[in-house]
């Protein structure tokens, strides 16, 4: 068992050191603006959609216009279906962009647990090697998820913290 201890300890020290050397706001910045990046072209994409949509639905309507003026080409019925068309494409792309903002406000909250779980990090790699048994037990325990072993002690670690997100890059064997 002291075997195991000592290669987890010798992970959790070099997770330490990998995290301590990259600069928080390099860290969070890089996948806040990787996330935010890819929402607002989504954004962009249907907020186009949706002015050309509206300008579809006016079109139509001033059509109408002309149908009561018997100065149109189009028939009444056609023109109907043509606005429900338009009106319901219209609802879908305001729905998307509902949903796309939202997807923004949460890459906002992304960012803050990002930052609270550097820092949670950094605070616990300050206190890791002066803590007692227990308290060492309390961070592995908040840092790693699960601890396979096979044969000759070739160890394997899932972390509960995503630490590909703080582009680390570390091999976790």
């Amino acid at each position: 068992m002291s075997i195991l201890d000592k290669t987890v300890e010798d992970v959790i020290h070099q997770l330490f050191d990998k995290l301590k050397s990259i600069p928080e706001n390099e860290i969070v910045s890089q996948k806040y603006q990787e996330t935010v990046k890819a929402v607002q072209i989504n954004l962009n994409k249907a907020k186009t959609d949706f002015a050309k949509v509206t300008k579809e639905l006016s079109d139509y309507k001033a059509e109408v216009v002309k149908v009561i003026r018997g100065e149109s080409s189009f028939s009444s019925d056609l023109l109907n279906s043509l606005i429900a068309d338009a009106q319901e494409k219209s609802n879908e792309a305001e729905k998307t962009i509902a949903i796309l903002q939202n997807e923004l406000e949460d890459s906002k909250r992304m960012l803050t647990e990002i930052k609270s779980q550097y820092s949670k990090a950094i605070s616990w790699s300050e206190i890791f090697d002066e803590a007692d048994i227990e308290a060492k037990k309390m961070i592995v325990s908040y840092l790693i998820k699960k601890v396979s072993v096979r044969r000759g002690y070739d160890v394997d670690i899932e972390f509960n913290i995503d630490f590909e997100q703080f582009s680390i890059g570390m091999d976790k064997k």
